[in-house]
């Protein structure tokens, strides 16, 4: 993305949209593009784009001694918004589990004592089907709430997820980047977004060719980090922020949760995830987030 359409992207009526843009210009922007920042930030409602957005213009004013901040600009994010935000998706998931699990465990007890044939009952696809959907609840709670901070290896935090959760699986996958890479960040939350990430990639492989290959590269700039899986699956069929709605999937039996989880823990750190085409096909999954 350049400096223009960054600046033009701004105006987008996505939220993430503008995130991304205001990361950009975070990279790329000058003090001539304080008025127009300053701007998208007086009139932003949503939390995490005004954090990009003071952290574009905190930034600028920093590497610029001759630019002052306006009256009532404040030198760090104001994040009680996004804290909020964070509390209501914890709030919610927590309440539906605590509503539902008792209820959902007794139902399904009940189910296996009163068939006999329960393992091969339609009943018992079901009751497995909303099962995986509790899971997602589940791992959406997770991804909203950060509790450790500390440094993390990129190189080993991705090792470890391939060997641990998809070791079994036929795809080949390939990492490229720097194992000298370390951040400080939630290695649950990295381990959410990219472990979700990573499954939507082998399993949009596995579509077109079982024995295909994805590659993950790493990588970072002078103001953030970043991940990018590359699949080489159908590719996308529609808009990509259409992949990330809750229960919106094109692959048969899933659950559709595991996207939403992936910027959920992302937006919980900060980060964006963004998903498009490849140019040789399939799709490309990119997760950044500032130093």
């Amino acid at each position: 993305m350049t400096r223009d359409e960054a600046l033009q992207q701004l105006n987008s009526d996505t939220s993430h949209h503008r995130l991304q843009a205001a990361r950009q210009l975070a990279r790329c922007a000058s003090a001539g593009d304080l008025v127009v920042l300053r701007r998208a930030l007086r009139c932003e409602p949503v939390s995490f784009v005004k954090r990009a957005l003071e952290q574009a213009i905190s930034r600028i004013t920093t590497n610029s001694p001759d630019v002052t901040l306006d009256s009532g600009e404040v030198d760090e994010p104001v994040d009680a918004e996004r804290r909020a935000y964070r509390k209501a998706v914890e709030w919610v998931t927590n309440s539906l589990l605590h509503e539902i699990l008792p209820r959902f465990g007794a139902i399904k007890l009940e189910s296996k004592k009163l068939l006999a044939d329960y393992d091969q009952s339609t009943l018992k696809a079901r009751i497995d089907a909303l099962t995986s959907v509790l899971d997602g609840i589940e791992e959406l709670r997770k991804a909203s709430i950060s509790e450790t901070i500390k440094e993390t290896n990129i190189h080993d935090l991705i090792t470890k997820i391939l060997s641990e959760e998809f070791r079994s699986h036929t795809i080949n996958v390939s990492c490229q980047g720097s194992r000298e890479i370390t951040v400080i960040a939630d290695p649950n939350l990295l381990t959410l977004a990219l472990s979700n990430a990573v499954r939507n990639a082998l399993e949009a492989t596995h579509i077109v060719d079982p024995s295909g290959s994805i590659v993950i590269a790493w990588g970072e700039t002078d103001v953030d980090y970043w991940i990018t899986v590359l699949d080489n699956g159908p590719g996308l069929s529609g808009p990509s922020e259409a992949a990330f709605i809750i229960g919106r999937t094109t692959k048969s039996g899933h659950r559709g949760f595991g996207l939403a989880i992936a910027r959920q823990a992302m937006m919980t750190l900060d980060g964006t995830v963004s998903l498009q085409s490849a140019s040789g096909g399939g799709a490309r999954l990119e997760i950044r987030w500032f130093k």
